[in-house]
Order: C-alpha cells, then structure tokens, then sequence
C-alpha cells in the first residue's frame, strides 16, 4: 500500500492529511521519511518542514501550525509525530507506563508523556494538590493508570516535580481536546499544507480519526508476529542498513547482533550506525567487532572522570579526559558515561525533594547506609539509584547539590547535540568532548 501512495505523491497528488501507526514503529519511522522525501525535496525542507513531538503537542499549537500556510510558495509539511490525539481514556494506562518507564533514561519525554495522560484524562492540577493525588478517588485511579496506581506516592512526586521544573505547573496548559484539529481539517488546510500524524496506537471510533480517514490516508503498520518471522525481517532490515553503510556483516556478527538487541530492528540499526562510525575505513563487520563495541566500557574505568565533572572540577575532568583518549579508550564511550553520570543527578536531585528532612552535607556514610539508602531503593524501585553501590549513591546525593534543575537539563539538552554532531559532521571529536566537559564541570 505504501508503494501506491508514494506513486500517487509523484504523480502530484498529496493529501492534506496522513496517518501512519502501529506496533512497528522501525516501518512506521521508515514510512515517514518516504513520504518526506517524496512531498519535500531536500532544498525546501529548512523552512517548510516542522516536527512536533507527541508528549510535547499543545493541540491548540498544532492548530496553528497547519493552519499557517508555507513561508514560501510550495507546500509546507508539518510532522506530528508520536501522537496521542487519536488516543482514547482506555490507553492512558499504556501511555502513563511509559511515562514512568522515561523517568530514569529521559525525564523530559516522561513529563510530556505524563502531561498528555492528564490532558486525556481531564484532571487538573489541583487534583494532584497533595502530591499524592489523594483529591482524586482510588477507584478513578485503578481504571485511569491500571496496575501503577498502587505504586503512585513513588512516581507521582517525581512527575510532578519534572513538569514544575520544565514550566511552572501555575502556566503549563494541560492539553485537552484536539484543539479544532478536526474542524481544521475539515475546513480544509491552506493550499499545500500537508499534515502527517504516527502514533503507536489509535482508537478508531474518535471523530479525529474518522476525520483523518475520510480526508486523508490511513495506513497501519502491525506487529510481525512469530519469533522467526520477527528475526527474519529484522535480519533483512540489517542487510539493507549494512548495504548503506557500504559494509559486510558476517552472519556470525548478524546472530551476535541481533541477539544482543533482542531482534528489535530499530536498535540494530542504531547499533550498526555507531559500529560503522567507529570501524571507519574497514569494509567487513565481524563478531569480535559487535561484541568489543556493544559490550559497555567497564565504569570503573571512567569513574574518576565522571566524579571530577559532578564535583565541578573542570580542570581536573579536562585532565582525566586527555589520559583516558591517550590509553585508547573512545570519545563515544565516554560521552555515553558522562550522559549517564548527568541523569544520575538529575534522579538524585529528584529524591532529595522527596525528602522532608535532606540529609546535611556533613552526613557520615555509615549513617546514610543505615537511615537514607533504604529509602533511596524504595524510591527508586529497580531504577538505577537502587542498583549501583551505596557509596556511589551517597557521592551523587552530595554533588547533585552542585547543580540546580535546569542546568542538568540543559546540559542534557547539549549532550545530545554533541552526540549529533560526532555522528553527523567532521568537528574533531576531541574538541566536542572537551567543550562538553568543559561546560558540565565548570
């Protein structure tokens, strides 16, 4: 089907409206960019093609953005993507778990994710008053967030204090509605406007998608069911990817591969992307190479580093840096710790505000064992707080006081642009690491 509507696209006929869901989101992504790559060419796409995210949509914004019309004749396309407009009351229990599932890896996604469960279910603010959620009832609990209602008074305060910190909950809009996306779309969109809408899943009885379906094109991506069937496709995307990287994956490197990502294509896809950087000029990916660039860098390795950059000891990390790079050890694992050092802090932070009485400065460590880290494990639950030692946990809670909130965020905001541009531009990478350390230790 999507053969047919790329055809359609080339012969000049575009919808005003695309739907693309379902369960594999690997041929849903790869859907998406097709029909980009056919509705925009490449010379066009700086100002005539805006993405919103799904746990960032404000449906009174995306209003606004596909009623605009291009800066410039042509078409314009805007990209909703990761959409929750076409969900319904019944999947907000799916889209809460992975709003706290996003707490520990990326706190920005699980308070956007967590600010459209509200917005679908209409509670307010005030509802959530006590930080508990006691203002509203058990039984509305249970059927709006399923099996994690039990568990709220762990995540709650932890959701609540991400959205506070991003944009003070007194000013934060909770989106609801669609905005009169529908009425919009029915009106009909300024000539060459085009709007292209992924999600996970819909409910098909909303008007919004009835809408969409009768103006536009729908076309759902399931789930390859069966687990040979599932690592058959998978194994055939790999190949297709290799093929553009213009290397050879050995079958030995392809099995060790898929099974160290579980035969999900969009990490294995991922995962050749930072081997082919890594390798550079060599053609033939074996399983020595997936298995030395996948297996983790030991911590302890870097462990001095990251504790410099959480003290705040510029000159110190700077220093630690140029012994590691000179040892062989690699700028992308590096990067990759020092992220993952930076979200330590921002959960510890997080944990500190739970607390009634914060421990002093001063604490001792046999003190902190005995009377806060049970505390921290029940708090974090599983997370990543409750599985590293107790004295790496008493370290972080003493340096996460070094930062305030948004800086953690933006120093997240800017590893991620450093990661972007080690992978997608020639900057000497020891120069983009040591600008980064630079700012997370100054």
């Amino acid at each position: 089907m999507l053969k047919d509507i790329l055809q359609e696209i080339r012969r000049g006929k575009v919808s005003p409206c695309y739907l693309l869901w379902g369960e594999d989101d690997y041929s849903t992504r790869k859907a998406l960019d097709s029909l980009i790559e056919e509705i925009l060419p490449p010379g066009d796409r700086t100002l005539s093609l805006f993405y919103i995210e799904g746990e960032q949509e404000d449906p009174d914004l995306v209003v606004e953005a596909v009623r605009t019309p291009a800066l410039l004749s042509g078409r314009k396309v805007v990209v909703i993507r990761d959409t929750n407009l076409f969900r319904s009351k019944s999947d907000v229990p799916s889209l809460l778990a992975r709003s706290i599932e996003s707490l520990e890896r990326d706190p920005r996604k699980a308070a956007g994710l967590f600010m459209q469960f509200l917005g679908i279910t209409g509670w307010s603010w005030d509802d959530l008053r006590d930080e508990a959620g006691n203002g509203i009832p058990d039984a509305e609990w249970k059927r709006m967030a399923g099996d994690a209602a039990d568990r709220r008074r762990t995540w709650l305060p932890r959701l609540l204090a991400l959205c506070e910190d991003s944009e003070k909950k007194g000013s934060r809009k909770i989106p609801g509605g669609d905005g009169g996306l529908e009425t919009a779309l029915k009106q009909g969109l300024p000539e060459g406007n085009c709007v292209i809408f992924t999600a996970s899943g819909i409910d098909q009885r909303k008007a919004l998608f009835k809408t969409v379906a009768a103006l536009g094109v729908v076309v759902n991506f399931a789930a390859v069911k069966g687990e040979s069937k599932q690592k058959e496709l998978a194994r055939g995307i790999l190949r297709e990817e290799v093929e553009k990287e213009g290397k050879i994956l050995t079958p030995e490197a392809l099995e060790t591969l898929g099974k160290q990502m579980g035969y999900d294509p969009r990490r294995m896809v991922s995962e050749i992307g930072k081997l082919a950087s890594l390798l550079g000029d060599k053609k033939v990916i074996d399983r020595s190479d997936v298995e030395s660039a996948v297996d983790p860098l030991r911590e302890e390795s870097v462990f001095s580093l990251t504790e410099a950059a959480a003290r705040r000891d510029a000159a110190d990390a700077l220093r630690l840096f140029n012994v590691l790079t000179s040892q062989g050890v690699h700028y992308l694992a590096v990067l990759s710790l020092l992220i993952r050092e930076l979200r330590l802090l921002l959960q510890a932070k997080l944990f500190l505000r739970t607390m009634q009485r914060p421990p002093g400065q001063g604490m001792e460590f046999g003190h902190f064992q005995a009377s806060v880290y049970p505390q921290v494990k029940k708090w974090a639950e599983g997370g990543d707080l409750a599985s590293i030692h107790p004295f790496v946990v008493f370290n972080l809670l003493k340096a996460s006081r070094n930062f305030e909130f948004s800086e953690l965020f933006q120093l997240l905001d800017y590893s991620l642009e450093t990661d972007r541009l080690l992978k997608t531009t020639g900057t000497d990478p020891l120069v983009l690491l040591e600008s980064f350390i630079s700012k997370f230790a100054k």
